[in-house]
């Protein structure tokens, strides 16, 4: 009885729980679809490729790239931006062999000439130190960069681009983020918490 009065849950449904729900079920088949669609990649873009097949018609974007904050660019853009872009998938172009990042965006339609970005932003600085959510993995999402009132450095670069709405996942490796994989939408719409998880 004393047992009881601590803990009003009956133990069946919490520690004991053998069944995941419907989430969970459908959360773990889509990460062990996930797992074994990249594990047999060796190199970044088929891996991006192999997890674009997967994920592509249930979190819709039009390219998918990792960004590394490690090692900075030999020459910087213009306004002293450092971070490299190591590997891009755009959904619905194949790559060639040797191709560089921004030699597939170039040759892809959708980038090759985005329409003019008629307005910018004020440039916000970066936070000193990573924030918890983001050393924790959380995505950061931006459902519409035309809608900000300022913007950070790389997204100028992604509204110049033509992007309008993205989802940076933090790539995180003890306890330091080594960078994002930026999922990126080039028309306005939403991540809404579903596709977030």
């Amino acid at each position: 009885a004393r047992f009881a009065k601590l803990h009003p849950t009956p133990m069946s449904e919490t520690i004991f729980r053998s069944e995941p729900t419907e989430h969970e079920a459908n959360r773990l088949r889509l990460m062990l679809r996930t797992w074994e669609a990249i594990s047999t990649e060796r190199e970044l873009p088929g891996v991006l490729a192999s997890l674009a097949d997967v994920l592509v018609h249930l979190v819709p974007f039009d390219s998918i790239g990792i960004i590394d904050f490690t090692v900075p660019n030999e020459v910087p853009d213009e306004d002293g931006d450092l971070h490299r872009l190591l590997a891009l998938h755009v959904v619905g172009v194949a790559p060639i062999d040797g191709e560089t990042p921004e030699q597939l965006a170039a040759r892809s339609e959708r980038y090759a000439q985005p329409p003019p970005l008629s307005e910018t932003r004020p440039l916000l600085p970066y936070p000193k130190q990573q924030e918890q959510r983001e050393v924790a993995g959380e995505p950061y999402t931006c459902d519409d960069l035309l809608e900000k009132d300022g913007w950070f450095r790389h997204e100028y670069h992604l509204a110049r681009d033509g992007v309008r709405s993205y989802a940076a996942v933090p790539l995180v490796m003890r306890g330091q983020v080594l960078g994002v994989a930026a999922f990126i939408r080039l028309k306005q719409r939403p991540f809404p918490p579903n596709e977030r998880e």
